[in-house]
């Protein structure tokens, strides 16, 4: 018996109420399928915040009354902006960038 994987980024004020979890679990009740509650990362200049403890655990708990399967992705990275969905933050792209050609001209000038 395999099961779908459903990816579902939590965003506070966006998809965290009580309705949103019922519109899910009545959507996803035809498939065999795991929803993974991932807590949304900010990025920069995001418009939006991440979920506080209580709001995810709420939110899980509100699937699980509907008896759907689930997981929660824990956060890791959060403060080095390394953490899911934050990898594609440009200031982070800019500073690897600057960190690449500092490298490359170092590596110029002794030769190697």
């Amino acid at each position: 018996c395999q099961f779908f994987m459903i990816e579902y980024v939590l965003i506070p004020g966006v998809n965290d109420r009580h309705e949103h979890a019922l519109e899910l679990a009545e959507y996803l009740r035809p498939l065999k399928c795991v929803v993974n509650v991932i807590p949304y990362n900010p990025r920069h200049e995001s418009p939006w915040r991440a979920p506080d403890e209580q709001t995810i655990k709420q939110f899980i708990a509100w699937l699980k009354e509907q008896r759907q399967v689930v997981k929660r992705r824990l956060t890791k990275g959060r403060e080095n902006m390394a953490a899911c969905g934050q990898l594609g933050n440009r200031e982070i792209v800019r500073q690897r960038s600057s960190s690449v050609a500092q490298t490359a001209a170092r590596t110029d000038l002794v030769g190697g």
